[in-house]
């Protein structure tokens, strides 16, 4: 691997092995990007190349949307609340690292080999914790890589990173037998242990990217394979019949959620929809400017005053994604994150390859998973599906030969 200097070598290699650590370790992470930043910030070449990352067709929107959270919080809560929620968001660039550090195939290489070696390790820990009953880092089997739902995730992310790399390879050249067998046997046991936790996100996720890549595959015209398309929905079918049966918090998520408002309990689902619907009267009042950076809880207040029940809570963080955004950053806000992924997806282009494969997977794993979660701003969902971005980006600018060929 080739680096302009010493600087840009160090920092190469805090962002790859910062993959490693932001599955267990929040302020290692957070340490370690912190660094990456002033480093790039510090060296002069560096410092344009990190300026024009962010100025860039695949992320510009998120630059305008930093500095709209910026701008909100002169009618927010101005002061240390607004810089705090402003500092949440630090984690989106994550991309903008990958697209100064990321520049030639030997790095994508050795940044998959990085994510590839984490999930091996991680993935021998817990099969070692669920075969012999034992607590890995003081966790059980199901949230040694941090919790249930961060784990589902980064399991069917492996497992998916492990289909398109087979994908990727089987085009080029005919594997051997044995690794077709190696790529199944270990898809099958990320997509088993997920299945089998007590976790829904990795669930959702999973049945997510097998109609996506169902859907894909019929529109697509490389991928234009009626047996592909029936054998991910086959797999789907499979897949919502195996967690039903072996996950009963599946179908008691879907009970709770319909029973919300008549319900004497609190429950995680049940909880969520609640505070969608009263996020939901914070927009209706905030509708295109948002309560400010900082001063959604402040608001969310105001609508459950009244209530009396145990639905009386406060919360800064309604547990979605998009209606959280449009809450305390209003429409325009919410509006600059959607034209990102409509770049995003232009980005992916029209032909079907891997490059387009990983940034609609990308995409499609912050809407769905953002329906229950503020994904983008979670310590280690939403880093994953960061660097996945920079793998798919990276493809696609190279495709493309550069990102200036896009429209605005």
């Amino acid at each position: 691997m080739e680096f302009e200097n010493r600087i840009e070598k160090i920092c190469f290699f805090i962002f790859c092995f910062n993959f490693f650590f932001m599955i267990r370790g929040y302020f290692v992470a957070n340490l370690l990007e912190s660094i990456v930043l002033i480093l790039l910030l510090a060296q002069s070449s560096l410092r344009a190349r990190f300026l024009k990352s962010i100025t860039s067709y695949s992320f510009f929107p998120i630059l305008l949307f930093l500095i709209w959270i910026l701008v909100t919080g002169f009618w927010g809560e101005f002061g240390q609340d607004s810089l705090d929620d402003f500092f949440s968001w630090r984690k989106l660039l994550i991309l903008a690292f990958g697209l100064v550090l990321v520049n030639s195939d030997e790095k994508l290489k050795f940044l998959i080999q990085v994510i590839l070696s984490t999930g091996g390790i991680f993935l021998i820990l817990i099969l070692i914790s669920w075969s012999m009953e034992l607590e890995i880092l003081n966790r059980a089997w199901f949230r040694v890589a941090q919790n249930h739902t961060a784990q589902g995730v980064f399991l069917i992310y492996l497992a998916t990173m492990l289909v398109f790399l087979h994908l990727f390879w089987w085009r080029q050249q005919k594997p051997a037998p044995s690794w077709n067998l190696l790529v199944g046997l270990l898809v099958l046991t990320c997509i088993t242990l997920t299945v089998s936790s007590p976790g829904r996100g990795g669930i959702v996720l999973l049945l997510s990217f097998l109609l996506a890549g169902g859907l894909y595959s019929i529109l697509k015209g490389g991928y234009q394979n009626v047996r592909v398309a029936v054998g991910l929905l086959i797999g789907c079918f499979v897949i919502v019949i195996g967690s039903f049966i072996v996950n009963p918090r599946v179908e008691l998520g879907i009970v709770n959620a319909l029973g919300a408002f008549d319900s004497n309990v609190n429950t995680s689902m049940g909880i969520r929809v609640i505070m969608w619907a009263n996020t939901l009267n914070v927009i209706a009042e905030n509708l295109f400017f948002g309560t400010g950076s900082g001063a959604f809880a402040k608001a969310y207040d105001q609508v459950v005053v009244n209530d009396g029940s145990w639905r009386d809570f406060s919360t800064d963080n309604p547990h979605q994604q998009f209606l959280h955004i449009w809450a305390e950053y209003g429409l325009v806000g919410l509006t600059l994150i959607l034209l990102w992924f409509w770049r995003l997806f232009k980005l992916a282009g029209s032909e079907s390859n891997v490059s387009s494969l990983v940034i609609v997977y990308s995409i499609v794993a912050i809407i769905v998973l953002g329906m229950f979660n503020g994904v983008l701003g979670s310590f280690v969902e939403g880093r994953i599906i960061l660097y996945g971005l920079v793998i798919g980006v990276y493809l696609a600018n190279k495709k493309f030969g550069s990102e200036a060929r896009h429209d605005c």
